[in-house]
């Protein structure tokens, strides 16, 4: 989470604040796995399912591909049954896809679902991500500014993000005495100033 927040900041700093939504985007995605695993031990199983449900899907549409023959072939039809015996294993412990949103309330953070929708759409480069970052007033453009609205959602959301894990990685790591405290409120004052700044702005009608 570290790295990607400094990757977001350097790239807000150069005006690509809109390509720092991706990194924005999996910092809330492991924000949600970080908080279910604190407080649901089958957290674990469905992580596990997911990623065998996602590899299962794919071994099943490589396999349908008519130029895949012999010994390719037989690799991927192991690799499917070795992936199945596992996914069998889970389903029958009902284990099920979940959905996003569900995910977002069992983590406590439903109200960070709509901003992640957002960054989603930055991630995917969708025709209104494409149109913010190449749509002058009169024409196509190599890169428009980043407007204050996607860099305040960009950094506001890897600051909570930042500021929430260190606040549980202080419940079950230990520290030198004070030095858990001292960063984590230094993290915390940034945010706070973040938010402020923004409040102030938006009160005077000016840009940031």
């Amino acid at each position: 989470m570290i790295e990607q927040f400094e990757a977001a900041l350097r790239l807000a700093e150069v005006g690509l604040a809109t390509h720092g939504a991706s990194h924005a985007r999996a910092m809330l995605e492991s924000l949600v796995t970080f908080r279910l695993l604190g407080h649901k031990p089958e957290q674990i199983d469905q992580m596990r399912y997911e990623q065998l449900r996602g590899e299962k899907k794919l071994y099943e549409k490589v396999l349908q591909f008519p130029e895949l023959a012999g010994g390719e072939r037989k690799y991927i039809e192991l690799r499917l049954a070795d992936c199945l015996a596992l996914y069998s294993t889970l389903h029958e412990k009902k284990v099920r896809p979940t959905k996003l949103i569900e995910q977002f309330e069992a983590a406590g953070v439903a109200a960070l679902a709509a901003p992640y929708t957002m960054l989603c759409s930055f991630a995917h480069n969708d025709l209104a991500a494409l149109a913010l970052r190449h749509q002058g007033e009169v024409g196509m453009t190599l890169r428009a500014g980043d407007s204050d609205d996607v860099v305040f959602l960009v950094m506001s959301i890897v600051s909570y993000v930042l500021l929430d894990s260190a606040a549980a990685i202080g419940q079950i790591a230990l520290f030198p005495d004070g030095r858990f405290e001292r960063h984590h409120l230094d993290i915390y004052d940034a945010y706070t100033a973040l938010m402020d700044l923004r409040q102030q702005l938006a009160s005077t009608g000016q840009q940031g």
